[in-house]
């Protein structure tokens, strides 16, 4: 990509972005599978999760090089695909480590079923966003 220093900052940072929204619900299902499993099997498949970051950049730079060196195009999907890589590991480490949520799934149900109810209340929507921010979006905000 040709151009200043201001617009390649602008395409890494939307593609950064871009990547962790594509990678979110991949995280997610991660996640879950890492909490459904056994205790005895769960570090295991925690340090396959963590695997991508025993190869540094450099080296994988190295060894994709005569692909990424090709086209720019090349280039870009990859780099994409290496950072996409990098992200899911660290999206699983963090919502691991992130709050509970305060709102159940239960509790999520039973507001939307009262929405039902009382469409028109501003009061009841207003609650509703407030259910979702303290449940599922507090728990993945970060």
């Amino acid at each position: 990509m040709t151009g200043s220093l201001t617009s390649a900052c602008w395409w890494t940072l939307a593609r950064t972005v871009i990547l962790c929204l594509l990678a979110w619900p991949v995280i997610v299902k991660i996640e879950r599978w890492l909490q459904s499993l056994p205790d005895s099997r769960r570090s295991l498949s925690f340090a396959l999760i963590l695997a991508p970051f025993l190869f540094p950049e450099l080296l994988v730079g190295y060894a994709y090089r005569g692909v990424t060196l090709s086209t720019p195009r090349w280039a870009e999907f990859a780099c994409a695909v290496l950072l996409f890589v990098r992200i899911v590991p660290v999206g699983v480490v963090v919502l691991l480590a992130s709050p509970v949520t305060l709102v159940s799934a239960s509790a999520m149900h039973c507001r939307l079923m009262l929405l039902r109810t009382n469409l028109w209340s501003l009061a009841e929507w207003w609650q509703i966003a407030r259910c979702y921010w303290y449940g599922p979006v507090r728990q993945v905000l970060p």
